[in-house]
């Protein structure tokens, strides 16, 4: 299991340091409001419409495929779709498309809304759980998907963004921090569903990693180098 682990965080670091530089070359290619053209930005106006307010209702799988590209607005759009799914118990097709919709889309009210919900004890376990991958989603680009029971480790075959991420507001300074934090609480707390709790942890163990690669092989490292690879390995000997 814990070669497992290893190797699907791997893939978070590596997917994460791919998505902040193709972020910020997505980024400085845009126009100064985010959007391509007049037309990309009626679209975004309609697509947060779509989604908040429910009109017209026939656009919707439209509006969750267009709002990825809506910097602000779709992050506004798709917090507020995650925090109206609060008290969902079971997942549902739209809970698992504003999931992979959030791959696409870099957003601090979006983030701050899946930290929300994640920890919340008293929201819906499903609610949750695509909480914890929509925080996951802001962080490293990847989500995890659900292990079936208590023995399965984390897997891999989490969802990746096909394309660079749009950017609405810019993800608070302290993200990994405040991540941690809520990870913490609902770790320590005996009634935390283990799926839940299983996703929390991938989280903190992804943090861990991702601070790791930092240290020992700098700001540009990635295990995707084999040399940093090595080093990361050689540290958890000498480090256990």
């Amino acid at each position: 299991m814990r070669a497992m682990m290893r190797t699907t965080l791997g893939l978070l670091t590596a997917a994460a340091l791919v998505s902040v530089s193709g972020a910020a070359r997505a980024q400085g290619g845009a126009g100064k409001d985010g959007y391509a053209d007049e037309q990309h930005r009626n679209d975004c106006r309609l697509a947060h419409q779509v989604l908040t307010a429910g009109e017209p209702a026939n656009k919707r799988d439209w509006a969750l495929e267009t709002i990825p590209s809506c910097g602000v607005l779709g992050g506004e759009a798709l917090a507020a779709m995650l925090l109206a799914h609060r008290g969902d118990a079971a997942a549902d097709d739209e809970l698992d498309a504003l999931v992979q919709a959030s791959v696409n889309l870099r957003d601090a009210t979006l983030f701050r809304a899946g930290l929300q919900v994640a920890g919340d004890a008293t929201a819906g376990d499903a609610a949750r759980v695509a909480g914890w991958q929509v925080v996951h989603a802001q962080l490293t680009g990847v989500y995890p998907p659900v292990t079936a029971s208590e023995d399965d480790g984390p897997q891999a075959g989490s969802m990746l963004a096909t394309a660079p991420p749009a950017w609405g507001l810019a993800l608070p300074a302290d993200r990994d921090t405040l991540a941690r934090a809520v990870a913490d609480r609902a770790l320590a707390s005996p009634d935390t569903p283990l799926a839940v709790r299983e996703l929390a942890d991938h989280l903190v163990a992804a943090l861990d990693l991702q601070a790791q690669v930092l240290r020992v092989c700098g700001p540009s490292g990635t295990l995707a180098d084999e040399a940093c690879e090595n080093a990361v390995a050689a540290d958890d000997q000498a480090n256990p």
